[in-house]
């Protein structure tokens, strides 16, 4: 059996919004779902396993559960993100 053919997604919720600096921060994220972002338009970043990757437009990024992700914006940020958990089955 493929493991494709027992792949469960549920989506927890979505939504495509502005966010400010002031709006838009968080520290240490460690939720049990993963984070889909496409950047739509301005600019952000995450921080994760001591790394740090620029947010830009036009570009599409996933997010592990239970990561400790930091994430913030310098001045604004347009995404279209998705909150969703998989697992496999069997």
């Amino acid at each position: 059996m493929d493991w494709l053919d027992t792949l469960q997604v549920r989506i927890l919720q979505g939504e495509k919004a502005d966010y400010f600096r002031e709006s838009w921060s968080l520290r240490d994220g460690r939720e049990d779902f993963a984070r889909l972002y496409a950047i739509v338009d301005g600019t952000g970043f995450v921080r994760h396993h001591g790394r740090e990757f620029h947010l830009e437009a036009g570009r599409l990024f996933l997010i592990p559960p239970r990561s400790g992700v930091a994430l913030g914006t310098p001045s604004r940020v347009r995404i279209w993100w998705v909150h969703a958990s998989a697992q496999l089955g069997g």
